[in-house]
């Protein structure tokens, strides 16, 4: 029992240690290459912060246990949304455009509609499984949605600094 602890509490030092790590390089990197901030938060800090679900999602897909996979995508979604949103709302109050909102939430609620509408086919009996041509098509939405993303802000920041260099 207190090996196990003992176990438990490294593993939380050295992902909290490499997470930093990781975080920091990928920023340092980033603005070196004058990436916009928005671009750095949008992809290296979400991908930093999913790198641990992505490694046990990738285990669990090779010993093929697909429940964890589906768990884990499933309770880190429960905790980014409920857990992280409802502390960060108790510390300071959190504010949030509405053209920003309504994007979001389209995009969060169609990601959950896609994917259970590619776990339980309609014309069949439930398969429970994503094969390859499922995974390309939720990548190349990902892909989708970072593309717009970029673009939409970068033409927002680009009007932003035409309007204030005109001013």
């Amino acid at each position: 029992m207190l090996i196990s602890l003992i176990f438990l509490l490294t593993g939380f030092a050295l992902l909290w240690k490499g997470g930093d790590y990781l975080l920091d390089g990928s920023t340092g990197v980033a603005n070196h290459f004058k990436v916009s901030d928005f671009l750095i938060g949008l992809t290296l800090v979400a991908f930093g912060t999913s790198a641990p679900e992505l490694v046990v999602s990738l285990i669990a897909s090779f010993q093929n246990k697909s429940d964890i996979i589906f768990g884990n995508l499933l309770g880190s979604n429960i905790a980014n949304i409920l857990l992280i949103l409802g502390i960060t709302s108790i510390v300071a109050p959190i504010t949030i455009s509405k053209s920003s909102l309504k994007k979001e939430w389209v995009v969060s609620i169609l990601g959950i509609l896609l994917l259970f509408l590619l776990v339980n086919t309609p014309f069949d009996t439930p398969s429970y499984n994503i094969n390859f041509y499922s995974s390309l098509f939720l990548l190349l939405g990902f892909c989708l949605f970072l593309f717009i993303s970029t673009r939409s802000q970068n033409n927002s920041s680009s009007i932003n600094k035409s309007s204030i260099d005109t001013s």
